[in-house]
């Protein structure tokens, strides 16, 4: 059996034989690229601490479970639960109960990675020519992702009444490439494509719960999605923002590594200061002298 089949009890056990090599547990859903997690958290603990490993849980019930049973004490290590914010933040679902639970102050940790210093260093590495501030000019990343979230922001309206709901439609899986003219260009988000994937949502919530019903939970996102408070953390960044920044980086900066090899240089560039929340609630694990 793998690592990621083991059960939630398993790996909170598994943290006591790991001890010699993590000064904190650190338990995530994600199961795919535990090495992006290590750098991040290495960089938020700086040389007051390091992990060698994260405990991945595959889901956020699991994450959650755990907490019953991890005992620091026996386990011989303080630890942090992490699970993404999901839809939740444009649900206005209040966070869990707090530590050593943690919910991100973004969709998921890829939204808290795409930071312009961060990317901009990693193009630097790829491309052979040009000097950071022309690559900072080319990517544009801060009016980028304000673009593709203010465009998606209909789409993720109705994604997080879908999750309201608890309706049965894919969401975020419908992968955002089916939303382009031309699947090779990031540039290229198609607003015709957009709203009928918008209109086949609705109409699949409106059979199944109800046009009032659903007219009424659009408006409380609403409320959220077109207050001042709206940017892209609030779209899925693994599933949407990344896909489109990795083709950029492909096309215009000569980027040849994998998806998940990006979010790990990007988590090596990650400056704490950009999601401060989650650097106190891990710095807190550590004693002070």
């Amino acid at each position: 059996m793998s690592n990621l089949a083991y059960s939630y009890q398993a790996q909170v056990g598994s943290v006591y034989l790991k001890r010699n090599y993590n000064d904190i547990a650190v338990f995530v859903e994600d199961v795919t690229c535990k090495n992006m997690w290590v750098a991040l958290i290495n960089k938020i603990l700086g040389n007051k601490g390091h992990i060698d490993d994260v405990f991945p849980l595959e889901t956020r019930s699991a994450v959650i479970s755990a907490i019953s049973v991890y005992d620091p004490n026996k386990l011989a290590r303080p630890a942090i639960f992490i699970i993404d914010a999901d839809l939740d933040l444009l649900a206005g679902s209040p966070p869990p109960a707090g530590p050593p639970l943690h919910r991100l102050q973004g969709y998921c940790i890829e939204n808290l990675l795409l930071d312009e210093t961060a990317l901009v260093e990693v193009a630097f590495e790829s491309h052979a020519d040009a000097t950071k501030s022309v690559l900072a000019q080319t990517l544009k990343l801060p009016q980028r992702l304000d673009r593709i979230a203010r465009f998606l922001k209909p789409l993720f309206e109705v994604y997080a009444a879908a999750y309201m709901h608890g309706a049965s439609i894919q969401t975020v899986g419908f992968s955002v490439v089916r939303l382009l003219h031309d699947e090779r260009d990031p540039d290229s988000l198609s607003v015709d494509k957009l709203a009928a994937r918008c209109r086949q949502v609705r109409s699949h919530l409106f059979s199944q719960f109800g046009y009032p019903a659903v007219k009424s939970t659009l408006a409380t996102i609403r409320s959220i999605s077109r207050g001042p408070g709206y940017s892209s953390r609030l779209v899925s960044g693994k599933d949407y923002l990344l896909p489109l920044i990795y083709m950029l980086l492909q096309r215009r900066c000569d980027f040849r590594d994998s998806k998940k090899s990006l979010c790990v240089r990007l988590a090596q560039w990650f400056r704490p200061d950009t999601c401060p929340a989650l650097a106190a609630a891990v710095l807190s694990l550590i004693p002070t002298t």
